[in-house]
């Protein structure tokens, strides 16, 4: 959702908080389950932690949830509507040609995709 709140200028930024969030988070629980586990056992207690974890998210859900902003569903909305362009059923066949050969965003991609070497 960071990344749809970012807007087209922001998105790699907002893909960067988002993955380094992520991993910080879990780094953080399992020091902090290493330590519970250490002083009190390996069981129940460090699983305690998750149980409070979801706590604290339904809690923060429901007290703290507000509606998507328009931007995000407009810009979805739009997508659709380019797509239409397209037929509404492919064949496996031409969607290889059209992600392989027509569509330019595809050609970039694989242009810039790192190759691997064969030993």
């Amino acid at each position: 959702m960071k990344i749809d709140l970012a807007g087209p200028k922001q998105r790699g930024f907002a893909m960067g908080l988002n993955e380094a969030a992520g991993y910080g988070a879990v780094a953080i629980t399992a020091l902090a389950t290493g330590y519970i586990a250490e002083q009190a056992g390996l069981r129940p207690e460090p699983f305690f932690l998750g149980i409070a974890y979801v706590g604290l998210a339904s809690v923060f859900l429901f007290l703290c949830r507000r509606d998507a902003p328009p931007m995000p569903i407009t810009r979805a909305s739009n997508r659709a509507a380019t797509n239409d362009t397209h037929k509404q059923s492919l064949s496996t066949k031409e969607i290889f040609i059209l992600t392989s050969f027509r569509d330019k965003a595809f050609r970039r991609v694989h242009k810039l995709a790192p190759r691997q070497q064969s030993e």
